[in-house]
């Protein structure tokens, strides 16, 4: 299928531009699919839906396997469905959270509040979705400043979806203060806990760098200012669901484009000629390195080239794994020193730590640890290990 495109040179020469201080990293495939591990069901806010039942909010999270890095950048996905139906775990969801993974990112799939009331879901609907993206925000602002399980940039988050998750995350993107908000919103926002909503990790901001829009629309396009996150777009230019051109009060990809154009905002368009609404659902690996190749400049890579990322971790042995009773942790390269050793809940609680420099390591597990996923962190001097572990 013919693709519209902002040219392939200025997509190369962009990204060349940072290419020599961030190398491959975010914008090839380093890691193979079987070396994504998948934390699933971390817990990172709760609220109450339309029809009054509390709802505890999940996510997944995507990483690969052996990634040393302290600081990486985040994409927060949420699925579409209209805003009544939908899981974290839709097949497209999940190949683009490994895909990207894949490429170096941290990628988190979020469960959101669902339209649960009598007809069509209303305008409450969208902003229940980005009161609960706001949420997931925070959650991983809060741990950058708190335990640092995830070792994300709390500066390098993107939120992106695809249909009701792309409009969730454009407005997460784009509605960044109370003067943003339209008079037809703002009782709304108000009974929801206001501008960063009540769903949860309080005392941290939202903002975020940039925005994947799939198949997603903006109310107002007065919200795309030139200061605003980078914006990523892909759409079917004969979407009948969300127009690809958009009309008044849900402004499609065409004409975000031609608004972020006028203003300077940077920004990029994969335009499927022909596509309908469900064609990126059903191609989910058409266009991922377009949109790799156009964040790619835009990203702080916050580590040396040539950090031998996969060695150190393949330095770092542990068994048994499952375990029951303790945990074996072997450091097989001299160089690699270690300094502490910190067993962590998926929700970042420090449960045990260790000050050692040893390189063979016994950890035994206290007795009243519940069975369940945990992470190891290991810090070195050449950056932080983590580890996947699970106790049975």
């Amino acid at each position: 299928m013919k693709k519209i495109l902002l040219t392939k040179l200025i997509l190369l020469w962009a990204s060349y531009l940072t290419f020599a201080q961030c190398g491959d990293r975010y914008l090839e495939q380093l890691w193979e699919v079987r070396d994504i591990v998948v934390t699933k069901d971390i817990q990172y806010g709760s609220n109450t839906t339309y029809a009054g039942e509390t709802m505890d909010l999940f996510l997944d999270i995507y990483e690969a396997e052996g990634d040393t890095l302290s600081n990486r950048p985040l994409i927060i996905w949420a699925f579409g469905g209209g805003f009544i139906f939908g899981s974290k775990r839709s097949p497209d969801i999940e190949a683009w959270s490994k895909d990207f993974a894949r490429r170096g990112y941290v990628s988190a799939s979020i469960d959101y509040r669902l339209y649960d009331g009598d007809g069509d879901p209303n305008l409450e609907a969208i902003i229940h979705a980005i009161n609960d993206m706001r949420a997931a925000v925070r959650f991983f602002k809060k741990d950058a400043d708190t335990d640092n399980v995830y070792r994300i940039d709390p500066e390098q988050i993107i939120v992106a979806g695809y249909s009701a998750g792309a409009i969730t995350a454009v407005h997460t993107a784009f509605i960044r203060d109370e003067s943003d908000i339209d008079e037809v919103f703002q009782p709304i926002i108000e009974r929801n806990g206001g501008l960063e909503g009540d769903s949860g990790n309080e005392g941290y901001d939202s903002r975020v760098a940039g925005v994947i829009s799939i198949a997603g629309f903006v109310y107002d396009l007065d919200l795309l200012e030139p200061n605003a996150p980078f914006l990523a777009m892909v759409h079917g230019t004969a979407d009948e669901t969300v127009l690809f051109e958009g009309q008044e009060g849900s402004w499609g990809s065409a004409k975000m484009q031609e608004k972020a154009d006028d203003i300077g905002l940077p920004n990029f368009l994969y335009a499927a000629e022909g596509g309908d609404h469900y064609w990126p659902f059903l191609n989910t690996d058409d266009f991922t390195n377009d949109v790799a190749t156009f964040m790619h400049p835009h990203l702080k890579c916050n580590f040396p080239v040539g950090l031998p990322i996969k060695e150190i971790a393949t330095a770092v042995q542990l068994y048994p794994n499952p375990s029951t009773d303790y945990l074996n942790i072997y450091i097989t390269d001299p160089q690699i020193i270690p300094q502490s050793v910190q067993l962590l809940t998926v929700q970042g609680q420090v449960i045990q730590s260790l000050t050692t420099n040893d390189q063979e390591i016994h950890l035994p597990l206290s007795k009243d640890l519940p069975t369940g996923t945990y992470f190891l962190k290991i810090s070195t001097k050449k950056g932080q290990i983590s580890k996947k572990i699970v106790v049975n």
